[in-house]
């Protein structure tokens, strides 16, 4: 083979590698300094949003607290704001963030129906 196409057999390779890599750490358990270290939330903000019951879920070992990758990636795209949206992140009714859950179901968490009307499917 040329060298030519020994550097595009290497190249694909390492893409491959990087890609697989990728699927099997999306549910990597993390610690919560390497969330910190990854995701760039300090160890405080997590400790106080876990007593809070508004941080994303988490794994409880023991002693240790642990967390699943992708439920951090939902958390934070849970907490996400667009420009201009002044409600701010949707937060249930005891302030929490609802994980998963979509607009229209929590509306109606937030302001249900008033008595002996029926909600609507």
């Amino acid at each position: 083979m040329s060298r030519l196409s020994d550097v595009i057999a290497e190249a694909v390779e390492r893409a491959v590698i990087e890609t697989l890599r990728g699927a099997v750490n999306s549910d990597a358990i993390l610690t919560e300094r390497q969330v910190t270290a990854e995701y760039n939330i300090p160890t405080k903000s997590l400790q106080q949003h876990r007593y809070r019951g508004t941080g994303p879920k988490y794994l409880k070992l023991g002693k240790s607290v642990r967390y699943r990758r992708r439920d951090i990636r939902a958390w934070l795209e849970d907490n996400e704001v667009m420009p201009g949206n002044k409600e701010g992140p949707r937060r249930d009714q005891n302030g929490a963030t609802p994980v998963g859950s979509d607009a229209a179901c929590h509306n109606l968490a937030k302001n249900p129906p008033p008595e002996g009307v029926p909600r609507e499917s």
